[in-house]
Order: C-alpha cells, then structure tokens, then sequence
C-alpha cells in the first residue's frame, strides 16, 4: 500500500480534474431477533406493562415501548412480550417474529392482501412494477436473490403497509405477477390495455412503456373501480405518513404533485421565479413539476387531464365551463408536467385556497407538495431540511435531478428506510469502525495556500482526497482483521451538480443547503466497487440503530493507532483499550490484535493516511490496491453527463 502524503495527496489531483467519488451505505430497518421477543396472548396495555416489569429488561425498556407500538402498528391484535433466555411470562405463548423480507416469502399479517377487497372509498397508494428482473441479478449488499427493481417495489410496499393504507402493485406482465403475489403484495393488472412483453428488459424502452401506460391505469381505477383518489408513485418513494390528512386540508384540490424545488425558504416566504420553484405565485418560469409523487382525486377534470395525458380525445370544456388543453394529433403519450405548466405562467394562486394553483390552462386546480413535506433526494439526504426544522415529510422521494438512481437503496440504508436486508446482517460478524478529523486536517494544510483563504472548492477537494485516504487504510484494516467495516460521516464542502455553475458558490442555484454539510457516502465512494473488492460494510450509525443486539454494542474496545516514540494513552497501560503500531502490516495487525478477537466491535481511533501497512503478501497487495482504486474512481460530482461533450468530466 502506498503510504504517507503523497499517497493522498495523489487522491487530491483525481480530485482536481473532477473525478469524484461515490460509495455506499448499508444499513438495518427490519425488526429482528431482540433480548426480549413479542408474544401472542398478552393482549392488553396493563399486561404488556407487568410482563415489562417482570422482564429484565430494564435498560432496554423505552426502545421495547417503541417496539410495542411498532408491532401494534402492524398488527390487528396487540402485542405484549416475553424475555427471553428466562422467560418471565411463562402463560404467554410466544409467536414468531413479524416475517422478514426477504427471508421469507410471506409478508407480515395485514389488513390488505387481495386487489378485489380495497375498500374504493380511500385513497388507493399505488406504484408501478418494473418487470421482473432476469435471474441472478442481485442488488447490492441484499442477501435475497431478487432484483434491484423488485427490492425498491418490496420497499415501497412495506412503508405502505406499516401505515396501513390501502395499496396495490401495477404489474406489467405474468411473471412479475406471479413474483409479487408470492410476497402476497394486492396486484393490478390493467384490463383491456396494451402491455409491455414479458421479459422486457430493464432500460429506457421499458420505463418508456410504462409511463405510456400509468394515465390509462389510473384512468381505470378512477372510473371503473371508483377510488376516491389515487396516490401514485415510484417504488423509490418512501412513505412516512399519511396523506390523507393532508388533502383534507385542501378539499378544492382536484390533484396534488411533487416538484424538485430544493428551497424550502422560497415556498415559504412565496418568492416567485426561483429556479425550480417556479410553482411560487408570481413567477414567470421556472416550473419543475416531478411525476415521482401525483395524487388524483375522482374528479371530472382531473379524469380529462389523464386522457390528455393518454393522449386520447377529449372535450374542449368540462361540465363547470373550464377549458382543456387539445390533445395532440396522433395519439401520442405527453409528459404530464409540460401538460400541467401550459397556459400556467404567471404562476395564478386559486381564489379558494391560496396555496393551490391553477394549472393546465386553466383546468385543473393543482396542489404543488412542498419540498419539506413530500422530499426528493436532494431535500432529505443532502440538505437534511427534516433534521434541520424537525419535521417529518409525508414522503421521501429519493432521487433528484443531481443524483442517479443506482444510489437510491444505499441512500435508504443510510437514512434507516430501507426495510429489505435480512436479519443476519445486524447480529453476524465482527465490526470496525473509525472517525475522520477532516476539520484539522484542513486547518493544518490550507494555512498554506495563498490569499485570504481557501475556497469552498479548495476545501472540498482536499477534504475528500484525505477522506478516501483514509478509507482506504480502514478497508485495508477491516479485511486483515476479517472485520465488517462501519462507515463514517463524510463531510462535504461542496455540492454535486452536471454544470460547472457548482464550482462558483459549491451550491446549487435555488437551494438551501448549508455548507459543510454531512453528505451521502455515494458523494465519495462507488458502492458496488466496494462490494466488488470484497470489503463487506455497514452504514454510518449502523451501531446506534436499535436493530443491533445488544451483546453487539455492548462488546467494544477502542484501538488507539501509536506513533513510534510516543507513550500510550492511560486507558492502553491500564488495560481499558488496545493499541496498534502505526505502519503494522497485515500479519502485525492480526498478532497485536488477536486477543481481542472476541470483541464484537473494535473503534479504530488517530487513523490517518500510513496507519496501516499494508499487506505482506505482494500479491494480496497489489489486489487490494487496484481494487480500491476502483473504489475511488469512475464518478462524478461535477460536470458531468448530458452537459459536457461526450458525456465526460470536463478536465
């Protein structure tokens, strides 16, 4: 391994051509094995309360009440507990766990199972599947043989469930019918309409096929099933609470819709023309309408929007006398935002409810979700806008015009959202983690540089360069010690965009991100390389999810990297922590460390580039260093795709 400043200054000139870096998280929402188990016949508050007393579970007593109401919230009959391995309610006859996906090929006991017994008079939550993907393709970091695709709908449908709404999957084919009914998901297969071939391959053609055919769907559940409102979105969607709520807040609203505005502050002080925001009253343009999160209510002129959507006929005029947009010649499918901005500028608030827009010509009364309720990737994950106002959106989006879809399930892990891994990736194996100082190390190296101060941009790149430096040494560490690694927080001092408009303020224009900001590890790291190279990992604050058994967090010892010269730390010579010899290579590393090979979790602390020595074995070496290289390169955070000639990095 190559060591020292050179190796991560080295980093930095990838850095300085805009070759980014992006990397992904894991991490664990599914309930699973805990100190103290649900049980099937304590079926009453008082009596899960003395089972909790009896229990010895006093430490774990508040996060329990959370699980309590978690199951409660899943499950028709109450739940109280047992403890286990002494179980102290010995009348109660213990049930097994809710069923975990994609362990088990049945979902958890819900209301709502078949498409035929919705109740019509709700909002019916619905997404559309992508075909079944082939066999053996696998997403990444999940243990269940099914596909990407088919893991995000999974996903989507167990938030659904949790919320107990009434939900159902559109499937293009037998197949993936017959994938979705074995995780016993309400299906729909449209009636009468043109469907995409079996075995259609993933790509742009299919999602081409399936946005043609999303207006004819919703059409027929608006008027042959006779849903009060449709709630439509893509599997990426994360669904926190229910909507409902909200639309009663807005009964004139003939539809709702998400939009990629990035500003919070915009939609509340109504500043018109914001870029992206330019649903604002007011503006002149700027419109940025996202079909990922549409809500349609049974209404006459929402139901003449889907046609023209369709690209069917249909009438100049509804019965109360507004007009609609002609439909094109030809039949051919449109896209429903540009549909909704035509004849929409300036942007007119409707005289019932300020906050509803009148859209479409004039036709439909539209209900634009705010950003900090219905979040988009760039929102949740970037600007953290709910942990910065403390609010809980309705809804995650998770994808945004800056960031591709590959990252969106690694995302997810890291927010806690992603309710697909098993349950063995919480409780088996042994984990290491460490910390970055990145404030010091930029401190200490851009005191050098001329002027009155680096730029947010100088910044950036050298905090990522050291960043990926010392990931490396930690990936290096975990793999000699047969250790699961636990990422970090990364810090991010500047933001991602495909133009070079970024590389002035580090910010996107029209957003409210603050800078430095904690961002996601697919802003520094490739995911799929790392799992390629053979390094398993977990998501940053994987530890502190109440997912991890508790033999797990509680088994700890902290590793302090030692400079030649320097006396141990107290907690080393009083036998509190561990120690290892900076630059140990790989046969060291495991000598010095392997009687705390029981330790479940070993922290890491003063790693830094040359913390580890690398591996004695050349060829295990030269591996591991064309694996990571992998790891660090081939992604972008500026200046890419579309915008730049070819589709490549500008230099």
């Amino acid at each position: 391994m190559t060591r020292g400043r050179s190796h991560w200054m080295a980093l930095l000139g990838v850095g300085l051509v805009c070759t980014a870096i992006s990397f992904a998280v894991f991490s664990v929402t599914v309930l699973q094995d805990r100190p103290c188990e649900a049980s099937a016949d304590l079926d009453t508050d008082q009596a899960t309360q003395g089972c909790l007393e009896e229990c010895d579970c006093s430490a774990e007593r508040q996060d329990l009440q959370v699980y309590i109401a978690q199951l409660k919230a899943q499950f028709a009959s109450t739940a109280g507990l047992r403890c286990k391995p002494q179980p102290a309610c010995p009348q109660a006859a213990a049930i097994a766990e809710p069923s975990l996906w994609p362990d088990q090929h049945v979902m958890e006991s819900r209301r709502y199972r078949d498409f035929h017994a919705l109740p019509s008079a709700a909002t019916l939550m619905l997404t559309f599947a992508a075909p079944a993907t082939p066999s053996g393709a696998q997403i990444t970091g999940q243990a269940a043989d099914i596909g990407s695709e088919t893991a995000m709908t999974l996903n989507w449908v167990r938030h659904v469930c949790m919320l107990g709404l009434p939900h159902a999957v559109v499937v293009p084919d037998e197949q993936t019918r017959q994938l979705y009914e074995k995780y016993e998901v309400p299906v729909y297969t449209p009636k009468g309409l043109p469907m995409p071939g079996a075995g259609l391959t993933l790509g742009a053609d299919a999602e081409l096929e399936l946005d043609s055919l999303k207006p004819r769907v919703l059409l027929q559940l608006l008027d042959k099933h006779n849903f009060d409102a449709v709630a439509v979105s893509d599997p990426c969607t994360v669904w926190l609470r229910d909507m409902q709520s909200y639309m009663d807040m807005h009964p004139v609203a003939d539809m709702f819709m998400a939009s990629d505005c990035l500003s919070h502050q915009a939609e509340a002080l109504a500043t018109p023309n914001v870029d992206r925001c330019g649903h604002v009253p007011g503006s002149e343009s700027g419109m940025a309408l996202n079909e990922g999160i549409i809500i349609l209510r049974n209404r006459v002129a929402t139901k003449a929007l889907l046609r023209q959507w369709a690209g069917e006929s249909a009438p100049s005029q509804d019965p109360e006398g507004r007009r609609l947009q002609d439909p094109p010649a030809g039949g051919a499918p449109q896209e429903l935002a540009l549909l909704l901005e035509a004849g929409s500028f300036p942007v007119a608030a409707t005289a019932e409810d300020p906050q509803l827009i009148w859209a479409a010509q004039r036709s439909v009364r539209l209900g634009v979700l705010p950003a900090l309720l219905a979040a988009s990737g760039h929102t949740h994950f970037v600007q953290r806008l709910a942990d910065r106002y403390q609010v809980q959106p309705y809804a995650v989006h998770a994808s945004s015009p800056q960031d591709g879809r590959a990252h969106t399930p690694l995302r997810l892990r890291e927010a806690g959202l992603w309710a697909m891994d098993n349950a063995t990736s919480a409780s088996v194996g042994n984990f290491l983690t460490f910390t970055i100082n990145v404030e010091a190390v930029l401190e200490r190296h851009t005191a050098q540089l001329p002027g009155a101060g680096p730029s947010d941009l100088q910044k950036h790149l050298l905090a990522v360069a050291y960043q990926a430096a010392v990931l490396q040494e930690a990936a290096g560490l975990a793999r000699a010690l047969n250790r699961t690694l636990v990422l970090p927080h990364f810090q991010c001092y500047c933001d991602q965009a495909p133009t070079l408009t970024v590389l002035q303020a580090c910010t996107v224009p029209g957003s409210d991100l603050r800078l430095p900001f904690t961002c996601p590890a697919d802003r520094l790291l490739n995911a799929e390389a790392l799992e390629a190279a053979g390094i398993p990992y977990r998501a940053a604050g994987f530890l502190e999810r109440s997912q991890v058994p508790a033999n797990i967090t509680r088994s700890r010892m902290a590793v302090h990297i030692q400079p030649a010269g320097q006396p141990p730390p107290a907690t080393v010579t009083m036998g509190l922590a561990a120690s290892l010899q900076k630059g140990a290579t790989d046969r060291q590393a495991q000598a010095a460390l392997r009687k705390f090979a029981g330790i479940r979790v070993l922290d890491v602390v003063g790693l830094e580039p040359s913390s580890f020595g690398g591996f004695e074995d050349m060829q295990t070496a030269a591996a591991f260093r064309q694996q990571f290289q992998a790891v660090v390169a081939g992604t972008e955070w500026c200046c890419f795709g579309e915008w730049m000639p070819n589709g490549r990095a500008a230099d």
